[in-house]
């Protein structure tokens, strides 16, 4: 492993509490989670389930990688020899739940909330989040209905702003706000 700040330490090590991990890209954000996750699961006092834990992250390849760690941390210590023989067990046991764990997504953990309970916010249990190719359709379509709206409404601000972004061209206009949008 590698060596800990004083602040990852804390985030490892504090128990009792839920804690928030919140750092720039590269700071070692997985690294200290999945620390903290086998910490936790192999504590002897009080060991707890992979299956207890809500880990959110921004995106498919961070929760694939943070399950990836947390698995591979629960292998090594589930086969090395000083480990007690009843954790070993509790960890084989825990390997067996990873991929129950709740490691996921913003966008899936807020659909599983959603077709969960679609019955109390009046939603079709077969909401599902778009694909790529779908959400650039709907942000094409929102883009083109409110220039249609702004040119009806012949505003002069707006007018400004198209001959600015766009050049005066509809196609670069609606490029250049869905490019600040996406940033």
């Amino acid at each position: 492993m590698f060596s800990l700040t004083e602040k990852q330490k804390e985030a490892v090590y504090t128990r009792d509490c839920d804690i928030l991990v919140s750092a720039a890209a590269g700071s070692g954000k997985t690294a200290v989670l999945s620390e903290r996750v086998l910490q936790t699961v192999t504590d002897t006092k009080r060991p707890v389930s992979v299956t207890d834990f809500l880990i959110v992250t921004f995106t498919n390849a961070a929760a694939s990688e943070m399950k990836e760690r947390i698995g591979k941390k629960i292998m090594e210590a589930a086969s090395d020899p000083s480990t007690p023989a009843e954790v070993r067990n509790h960890l084989k046991r825990q390997i067996t739940l990873l991929g129950k764990a709740s490691i996921t997504t913003i966008h899936s953990f807020c659909l599983d909330i959603i077709k969960n309970n679609f019955h109390l916010v009046d939603i079709d249990p077969s909401v599902r989040i778009a694909d790529k190719t779908e959400s650039d359709i709907l942000k094409m379509q929102a883009a083109e209905e409110m220039l249609e709206k702004m040119y009806a409404e012949n505003g002069e601000a707006f007018s400004h702003l198209s001959k600015w972004l766009g050049n005066g061209s509809d196609e670069r206009l609606v490029s250049e706000l869905l490019d600040i949008y996406n940033f």
